[in-house]
């Protein structure tokens, strides 16, 4: 991973975001790190696999933090047990702030809802956003199609405008003069973005995009 993708856009409308504001201290940080991961920054859709295991480390939940909470006269267990936080934190997102995220527990797939659409509008070369949201659905439409049913209804516009883009590509590739450029470079070029285009109508219809 290049240092370039090390780096997540953070929204500071965030932190006055009503749906945010109502969350507790832990389910806050839950859900930034829900985003700003090393896992989620290479999944253009939101929607990734990430076990429990893993959401402790990254989130700093862990025995030794919460009992320094003591130091705040905080009303906590001489002991909490960190996969029991983050267990309780899961089943409030996924009862009680579906419309952020939600959390698919036998597949251990994450899904951030918002995600693509502010990601989506950073990523400027369609080709790539189209490669990284195809893959996304490769490794996860059979964990969670659940997640993919409903990322589908949410995100009509984008992925629709997204496919229009592509389109305007291959045309613009063949008006293109054979003087400017190559003939078999523009081969290529075509073949590889009919291709592109073959496998995300593909997707746009088993997610009954119209």
């Amino acid at each position: 991973m290049s240092n370039k993708q090390r780096f997540a856009k953070f929204y500071v409308n965030t932190w006055t975001d009503p749906k945010v504001v109502s969350l507790d201290f832990f389910e806050e940080r839950f859900f930034i790190h829900s985003w700003s991961n090393l896992w989620s920054i290479r999944r253009i859709s939101g929607i990734y696999e990430i076990d429990r295991g893993t959401l402790i480390s990254i989130c700093g939940f862990n025995d030794q933090r919460f009992a320094a909470l003591k130091k705040y006269e905080l009303e906590t267990k001489d002991k909490l047990i960190s996969f029991e936080v983050v267990n309780k934190i899961i089943d409030s997102f996924n009862s009680e702030h579906k419309a952020l995220l939600e959390y698919h527990t036998p597949e251990h797939i994450m899904y951030v809802k918002n995600y693509f659409k502010f990601q989506y509008r950073t990523i400027g070369n369609p080709t790539v956003a189209t490669a990284m949201i195809l893959n996304d659905y490769q490794e996860s439409k059979d964990k969670a199609p659940q997640f993919w049913a409903e990322f589908g209804k949410k995100n009509e516009f984008d992925l629709l405008s997204l496919a229009r883009k592509i389109d305007n590509l291959i045309e613009s590739k063949k008006s293109k003069q054979p003087e400017k450029e190559p003939i078999k470079k523009l081969d290529n070029e075509l073949k590889e973005l009919s291709h592109l285009q073959a496998r995300y109508i593909d997707f746009l219809q088993n997610l009954s995009v119209s």
